[in-house]
Parts: structure tokens; C-alpha cells; sequence
């Protein structure tokens, strides 16, 4: 069987945890300019971070599958793996 090599493994951990960061401060930077009725940007920043929250959870069902496909590929090596 001719197996698919990944050129890169994707580790959504450290890049996760910024992304979750820059999340939290867009919601904050959002609740603050509506505060102010500045709605404008608050609908900008809201939306920005709901674009980062999308984009993470692309990568990490990417990462998923990457993850269960190497599995899968250990597991016809050793069927002993479960």
C-alpha cells in the first residue's frame, strides 16, 4: 500500500494557545469599544476574532486528521497498537 508522507506535522499547541490569546484580547478590545459606542470598530474586532476562532478550528480538525492517518498507518505496522 503506498502510503501518503505528510511534508509537515501540524502541532497546534503553542500556536493554539497565541491564537486563543490574540481571541481573548480582540473580545476585550470589542466589549471595551462598545462600552464607548464606538460600534464600528467593536463589530470589527468582534468579527476579527471570530475569523481567529474559525481559522483555529480549521487547523486543529487538519491536525486531527493528520493525527488519526499516522495512527491508522502505526497501526497496520503493529497491530498490537490500539
Amino acid at each position: 500500500m503506498i502510503r501518503k508522507k505528510y511534508r509537515y506535522k501540524l502541532n497546534m499547541l503553542e500556536p493554539g494557545l497565541k491564537m486563543f490569546k490574540a481571541i481573548g484580547i480582540l473580545l476585550g478590545t470589542g466589549v471595551l469599544l462598545a462600552l464607548f459606542k464606538i460600534r464600528a470598530a467593536s463589530y470589527l474586532a468582534f468579527g476579527g476574532a471570530f475569523i481567529v476562532f474559525i481559522v483555529l478550528l480549521v487547523l486543529i480538525a487538519v491536525e486531527q486528521h493528520q493525527d488519526h492517518q499516522l495512527y491508522l498507518s502505526a497501526k497496520e505496522d503493529d497491530p498490537d497498537i490500539e
